[in-house]
């Protein structure tokens, strides 16, 4: 297998903005994979008189992920709102050839969370995920078409509470 990849982070806080804007925050992350390997392009049973290979992906290797928030913290308020995106990947490889391998559609999820620290003692909190109902799909390619394979839908979850610290 090769693999090279790099990743690149950035991390602000706003806190030289005067008054309410102080409070302002932004983080980023962008990571890029390319991962490749050769497998045997035969029955995976006749592995050993195997005499040709295919390249592939590696399994569950997004060529680009990306990770961003946008926030505000100051004081006993802290609030944030992320999103996550990864690339389609290679899930499973198939006996059968390329076409009939597994993949896994691209995602993008939204997710957001707001805190209030009423004391040193008690938090109050809310948090999203999913937010945009995101969904899972998986295929293959036979015949030149996205064939579903599995497909989920998740909506959205939420959750609220207080924290203790004794």
């Amino acid at each position: 297998a090769e693999v090279f990849g790099f990743e690149l982070s950035f991390a602000q806080s706003f806190d030289f903005l005067p008054g309410f804007l102080s409070g302002l925050l932004v983080q980023a992350n962008y990571t890029f994979t390319d991962a490749t390997g050769l497998v045997p392009d035969s029955s995976f049973a006749d592995i050993a008189s195997a005499n040709s290979f295919r390249e592939i992906t590696l399994p569950t290797t997004s060529k680009h992920t990306f990770n961003g928030v946008i926030g505000y913290e100051k004081g006993p308020i802290s609030i944030r709102v992320a999103g996550t995106y990864r690339d389609d990947y290679l899930d499973e490889i198939n006996s059968d050839g390329p076409l009939a391998d597994r993949l896994v559609d691209s995602h993008f999820q939204l997710d957001a969370s707001v805190k209030y620290q009423v004391n040193d003692t008690i938090q109050l909190f809310w948090e999203g995920i999913n937010l945009n109902d995101a969904e899972y799909f998986a295929y293959n390619t036979l015949g030149g078409q996205q064939n579903n394979l599995q497909f989920e839908e998740y909506s959205w979850t939420m959750k609220f509470g207080a924290r203790l610290t004794f």
